[in-house]
């Protein structure tokens, strides 16, 4: 991964560490709310950031969780087929994203899991709609097995 000051602007802006770290830490404290506060999975941190920082399919994601997860993958070929790849591309990201979580307690390591520490009451206005789309996220992805999930999306661990 090139240096963190020799990035481009955007990348810095939209990867920034402790904004991945808010990411999953919504996503992660929307998930245990849905899975009676089990945590969400590792191999789950690295599909969110894919869904919710990449514009194309956070614009895609539903309104709320009525949309079933399945039913939106099949309706949005396109973005899915490019998951897998947007997974690899971030992974260095969403690692310095879970790095910046822990050491600033916003997330924590919760048995084989994350839990989210970040409360949405605090979210600033300019990230409301990261927030909501990582919480939807979560609570999306709680009812399923975290190998359904990865499977479904064709993404390795």
């Amino acid at each position: 991964m090139t240096r963190w000051h020799e990035q481009p602007p955007a990348v810095r802006a939209t990867l920034n560490p402790l904004l991945v770290a808010g990411v999953l830490s919504w996503s992660s404290r929307a998930y245990q709310e849905t899975a009676d506060r089990l945590p969400m999975p590792w191999p789950l941190a690295f599909v969110v950031p894919s869904l919710v920082l990449h514009a194309p399919s956070r614009d895609a994601l539903p309104g709320s969780t009525a949309k079933r997860f399945l039913s939106w993958r099949d309706e949005n070929d396109l973005l899915v087929a490019g998951l897998p790849a947007r997974c690899l591309a971030l992974a260095p990201f969403t690692r310095a994203g879970l790095r910046a979580g822990l050491r600033h307690q916003l997330l924590q390591i919760n048995g084989a899991g994350l839990q989210g520490l970040l409360s949405p009451a605090r979210t600033p206005s300019d990230l409301q709609a990261l927030q909501r789309s990582s919480a939807l996220v979560g609570r999306w992805l709680a009812p399923l097995p975290a190998a359904t999930v990865l499977a479904t999306l064709r993404v390795t661990p």
